[in-house]
């Protein structure tokens, strides 16, 4: 998988409560089994290292013939100082390999990315102690992929596969559907054997 990414990111010297650079940023996967460094033709991997300034771009290299296909991962970007700021706003997303494995085709399919905010106006709240870095902010907002209360339609009897990332920088989820029984068919690690409950 071959990124050209460019930080379009507002170049006004904004810093953060702890000093940083809020727009100085960068790309970090989670689930993907990638190097840690850089590649030998001067491509980045998942080099948590890289530092783009706005303005500035790169290309993020990574060879996925050694990762499990099938799974939903997760990407954000991490620079030390700011990293907390930048997903806090919703800098992250999902990512997808996909794989030959015909088994869960015949189901629908949703990506649902989970996170919370609480808004100061209409920009994200800031972060105004050490203890909000440390531990991260729950939101006073919840959203799935970008809507509050969205809704997703399902058919008496029908099966659904849903792929879910929680982006949250501190809160956890435990997910449930009244009157209906839920299968954990895998994790960001790979499908799962034997499906639990």
């Amino acid at each position: 998988m071959r990124i050209r990414f460019h930080n379009g990111l507002p170049d006004d010297g904004s810093v953060n409560f702890l000093g940083h650079p809020m727009y100085v940023t960068n790309l970090h996967t989670h689930g993907l089994h990638v190097s840690p460094g850089d590649n030998p033709n001067g491509t980045h991997s998942d080099n948590m290292l890289v530092s783009l300034k706005p303005g500035d771009s790169t290309v993020y290299e990574y060879d996925l013939s050694k990762h499990y296909a099938g799974t939903l991962n997760f990407y954000h970007p991490h620079i030390h100082g700011s990293v907390t700021d930048q997903m806090w706003a919703g800098m992250s997303g999902s990512l997808v390999v996909e794989d030959e494995v015909t088994s869960l085709a015949p189901h629908e399919t949703h990506i649902m990315v989970l996170k919370d905010i609480t808004l100061s106006g209409s920009e994200p709240a800031p972060h105004t102690s050490m203890m909000d870095y440390m531990h991260g902010l729950e939101g006073d907002t919840v959203m799935v992929n970008g809507q509050v209360n969205p809704r997703l339609n399902i058919r008496p009897g029908q099966i659904q596969r849903w792929r879910i990332v929680n982006s949250c920088t501190a809160r956890f989820f435990r997910l449930s559907l009244a009157s209906h029984t839920m299968y954990l068919v895998g994790t960001e690690g790979g499908c799962s054997t034997s499906p639990t409950r």
